[in-house]
């Protein structure tokens, strides 16, 4: 009895064990056919597109803002929402590139003593060359790479607005997550680091705007700023 009792315990873990592993091959997705190594083999391109948020710092845009406000401050670092939409093409198993345009912008209200509205917008396409770690349910990638961005400052005062620009070049290293939610739609995860470097500050009459530096002296701004981003997403591969 004791050997029937046994045998039928036995072929129950047996048969439950069977099927939890059926369930897992079936409520766990992968990459198309189900192997890294033959993933890129089906997929010609990834669309990603998504919110992050950023913690930047730009010398010249406190200092700017500090300067012509007075009763209240805007600290060394600030925090602004960014857009991003990409396009990723796998070149082999192990490197792809990327086109990337993100946008970046926040804004402030100062009292000088009257009110005035700034808002500071920063368009960043960019070409990355990433570095690919594929798995059987996730992607991990290492990217760098620059582009050429562009910056417009808007000034609203009394209903009047001054609109000041400049450009520059921009660098960028990132790391990046794809989880798997289907065969072809995965969750982006990112987080990223940026140098932006850009010009003199303008108005649209090609007018420099000096700041304060030091008790005597006076800098033109560029808005260039140090920037630390995450990002969530979706990315569908196709």
């Amino acid at each position: 009895m004791f050997r029937s009792v046994f045998s039928i315990v036995l072929s129950l873990v047996v048969a439950l064990n069977f099927s939890f592993t059926q369930t897992q091959k079936r409520t766990i997705p992968s990459f198309p056919a189900h192997t890294r190594n033959s993933f890129f083999s089906h997929v010609n391109f990834g669309v990603s597109a998504g919110l992050g948020i950023s913690l930047f710092n730009s010398p010249d845009l406190v200092d700017y803002l500090n300067t012509h406000g007075v009763s209240n401050t805007v600290g060394e670092f600030q925090s602004a929402p960014e857009f991003f939409t990409a396009l990723e093409i796998p070149l082999s198993e192990n490197y792809g590139v990327k086109l990337e345009y993100a946008h970046l912008f926040t804004t402030y209200i100062l009292y000088t003593p009257y009110q005035s509205d700034e808002e500071y917008t920063v368009k960043m396409p960019m070409l990355l060359v990433q570095k690919l770690f594929p798995d059987s349910i996730t992607m991990v990638k290492l990217g760098v790479g620059a582009g050429y961005h562009f910056v417009t400052f808007d000034e609203t005062i009394f209903g009047n607005t001054t609109r000041y620009t400049t450009e520059g070049v921009g660098f960028k290293g990132e790391m990046e997550i794809n989880a798997a939610l289907s065969e072809a739609l995965f969750a982006y995860i990112a987080g990223d680091v940026r140098f932006d470097f850009f010009q003199t500050l303008r108005s649209t009459h090609r007018v420099t705007y000096p700041i304060p530096y030091g008790n005597t002296l006076f800098r033109n701004p560029t808005f260039s700023f140090i920037a630390l981003g995450l990002k969530l997403g979706v990315i569908v591969y196709l």
